[in-house]
């Protein structure tokens, strides 16, 4: 079973359904999709969950990499330019 994972207060990580039973859990699990690829909770590795403020957005770790990949290449840019 994959998890959501999301800051909660202080940082804590809080499981994206916590509060449900297994069986209604994995039905959760399997709808959710970064909200930039659309990648599935089964496709994509982890998924991170927006602050409750802003709830049902959620990005994958491959888009995190990729927008880490986009944030260096800017930053390298800038230093050399």
């Amino acid at each position: 079973l994959m998890r959501i994972h999301s800051l909660g207060v202080f940082g804590a990580p809080v499981s994206g359904c916590a509060r449900r039973t297994h069986a209604l859990r994995l039905t959760c699990m399997d709808s959710l999709r970064c909200s930039f690829c659309q990648k599935t909770q089964k496709k994509a590795g982890k998924l991170i969950a927006s602050p409750p403020s802003h709830p049902g957005v959620y990005i994958c770790d491959e888009c995190i990499y990729v927008c880490q990949s986009i944030i260096e290449d800017d930053r390298q840019d800038a230093d050399s330019g």
